[in-house]
């Protein structure tokens, strides 16, 4: 198996040795993580919206009912009937300029719709080196810090889903390896770790920076009814290992509950060994796709595993409840130096929708189509001007798409998923960001 190893400060040194330790909260009744709703039915105002999961970047998109919110530097809300994006600012006349005192303007990271507001992660508020949780209102007024995650944290590093505000709890990850839980607006003080390693020889760089054995999807975390699932690539033999845990934020208890499995268990598949190329948890089912070796599904209670769909498409896997999306439209360009990518890669890149239920491909979304779109390319012409196509979340009626460029920000489209035989995707208007 290949090691993977993420380096914060710039400076390769031997990985620190990890030993895991799931805290089991035991003890002392805790009413302030008590919440606010129990059981298995989703809540749109207070559940984690795990519809838009994305495992390979951070979250930037929430979603309301008749649109969505995204933040990448400036938040922008795109409407799904009259299909415009404007500014997120509740300043009369504002020109929606850097420097203006725009409101749009939130130089913050991850974003989160619960109950009513919009929440994100801020820090480095005046000269401190805390971690903040700040809301605004769906106007974007009255942005305020709501909380504090962590004090003088050890570096500002953050990818993934690093914080999950669910049922009137907040789950987030520290620079230091816990993940905690909390009251949402609770003093700092009372976080309660559910999950903790404790780095042993931890490293420094030659400036002070603090060196973890992170990778670059070293932790994920995820809500489903009364669980809280953290996502994990462990140290095992010579390699990584995806490993999940699950917290019951009833009982208060975490445990391990699954690894990926071995080649000898499921066969081989790209990245045999070390982890999936997409996930999903529903009731109690674990999805997870190996590219290249189909869609497989882990039963937590039985602890048997299961093929769901018999493919060997490659690529990244995206799951919702009722379908399978397998885009090999990642990273296509081996060139860019030359800044191209051919036509023929072009043609051959999509979208492949697979039926949960009955295993059959419903659906495809052809790349190729936004370049020969002349609403998209006035010249309908190529241009090569995308190098690599990632799906950044789906919602309850379609799916959104970040294609990305060399020079310059993704441009972003959304496909209605109504019709999933005919889907296709159209251009966001002025929807962009990194």
């Amino acid at each position: 198996m290949k090691k993977k190893a993420l380096i914060i400060g710039g400076v390769v040194c031997v990985i620190a040795v990890v030993i895991i330790t799931v805290t089991l909260l035991i003890g002392k009744e805790d009413t302030s993580l008590t919440p606010v709703i129990t059981g298995a039915e989703y809540n749109e105002d207070y559940d984690y919206n795990k519809y838009l999961l994305n495992p390979y970047s951070e979250s930037h998109l929430a979603e309301v009912e008749d649109g969505f919110y995204y933040l990448d530097g400036i938040l922008m809300y795109y409407d799904k009937n009259s299909k415009k994006t404007t500014y997120v600012c509740s300043k009369p006349n504002c020109p929606h300029t850097p420097g203006s005192g725009c409101e749009a303007y939130l130089w913050h990271s991850e974003l989160h719709y619960y109950n009513g507001k919009l929440y994100f992660i801020s820090g480095g508020i005046g000269s401190d080196h805390n971690s903040y949780l700040s809301s605004i209102n769906l106007d974007g007024s009255n942005e305020q810090v709501v909380m504090i995650l962590e004090k003088d944290q050890h570096t500002m590093w953050r990818n993934n889903d690093t914080l999950i505000i669910h049922r009137g709890i907040v789950y987030y990850r520290t620079s230091t390896g816990e993940i905690m839980a909390n009251k949402l607006g609770a003093d700092v003080e009372n976080a309660v770790p559910i999950f903790k390693e404790d780095l042993i020889d931890l490293e420094f760089d030659g400036n002070g920076g603090q060196i973890l054995a992170l990778d670059s999807s070293r932790k994920t975390l995820y809500a489903d009814g009364d669980y809280i699932y953290m996502r994990l690539m462990l140290q095992k033999d010579d390699g990584y290992v995806e490993t999940f845990f699950r917290y019951n934020a009833v009982t208060r208890k975490s445990e391990k509950i699954f690894e990926i499995p071995s080649e000898e268990e499921v066969g081989s598949w790209e990245e045999t060994g070390v982890q999936s190329e997409g996930w999903y948890i529903s009731g109690d089912y674990i999805y997870y796709f190996l590219s290249g070796n189909g869609l497989w599904k882990y039963n937590m209670e039985t602890k048997e595993n299961t093929k769901v769909i018999d493919t060997k498409d490659k690529g990244l896997g995206t799951i919702d409840d009722k379908y399978l999306y397998i885009n090999n439209g990642g990273s296509i360009n081996n060139t860019q130096s030359t800044n191209e990518v051919s036509e023929s890669q072009i043609d051959n890149l999509c979208i492949k929708i697979y039926d949960l239920k009955t295993g059959e491909m419903v659906g495809k979304i052809n790349y190729a189509d936004i370049y020969k779109n002349k609403e998209i390319d006035p010249e309908n012409e190529y241009d090569g001007t995308y190098n690599d196509f990632r799906i950044v979340g789906v919602a309850k009626d379609g799916i959104f798409l970040r294609a990305n460029t060399f020079l310059s920000d993704g441009v972003f489209f959304y496909a209605d998923l109504t019709d999933v035989k005919n889907a296709k995707f159209e251009l966001i208007p002025d929807f962009e960001g990194k």
